[in-house]
């Protein structure tokens, strides 16, 4: 095993001597909602339902070409993600629906839960080249610190900025990520088109109870798809 390790550092560092860097930025859309989850629950059911909720978000990626087939790829991003709640679904499980306190407790419209964070994601590239095209696939993790957040009811028309601290939610967010993309050679570098799953590993609950939201899940987790289109550009030989 340690010989397999020390040969795998050799070709790395290896690559590394001989590869490019690339910087680059690109935007695109987000589509993003909360995975609920009762762990109290052993059938897991979640009466409270997530939508998709759209939003944008701006990477700044630095790109390692180790070689042309494989790349490792960092930077910082500004991601939106949350999710939307269907006003009409009830906080507990009601035996007759008809029942005018069940009514008088069902959400006036959708409410949205809007957060905002600062991400510095890590994934390996494998590049298949075809001329001035290519196509990759990539996996690898992130780790994300919440900066905003912010509550809004599309029936009452009314919004709020979340405290933190008070609605006991937790800023620090990690989990995986796994894409797929395409490239063309443009002058001095590539335009590329991203598209990535982010899979959300941290509980936003942070003590096991969310006061924002309108259901009490024991844990919330982070979805969401992004599609960007950007431009690297080639600055050179790794020193």
């Amino acid at each position: 095993m340690k010989r397999i390790l020390i040969v795998i550092c050799i070709f790395f560092l290896n690559e590394y001597a001989n590869g490019q860097i690339y910087l680059g930025a690109s935007s695109g859309v987000s589509i993003t909602k909360f995975r609920t989850h009762d762990v109290s629950n052993k059938n897991k059911i979640n009466n409270a339902k997530c939508k998709n909720l759209i939003g944008f978000n701006i990477d700044i990626p630095i790109l390692f070409k180790l070689n042309k087939n494989i790349a490792i790829e960092s930077g910082l991003s500004y991601l939106n993600m949350g999710t939307k709640i269907d006003g009409s679904q009830s906080l507990y499980r009601i035996i007759d629906q008809t029942d005018p306190i069940y009514q008088s407790l069902i959400h006036d419209g959708d409410a949205k839960y809007r957060l905002d964070y600062l991400s510095l994601p890590l994934t390996i590239h494998l590049t298949i080249p075809f001329n001035k095209y290519s196509v990759y696939v990539k996996a690898g993790g992130y780790i994300s610190s919440l900066i905003h957040g912010a509550n809004k009811s599309t029936g009452t028309k009314s919004k709020r900025n979340l405290n933190f601290g008070d609605e006991k939610l937790n800023t620090f967010d990690w989990g995986g990520i796994v894409g797929i993309g395409a490239t063309r050679n443009v002058g001095k570098g590539y335009l590329f088109f991203d598209a990535k799953y982010m899979i959300g590993a941290s509980n936003l609950n942070k003590s096991n109870f969310l006061y924002s939201l309108p259901f009490g899940m024991n844990e919330i987790n982070n979805r969401g798809a992004f599609l960007n289109i950007g431009y690297m550009i080639n600055l050179g030989k790794v020193k």
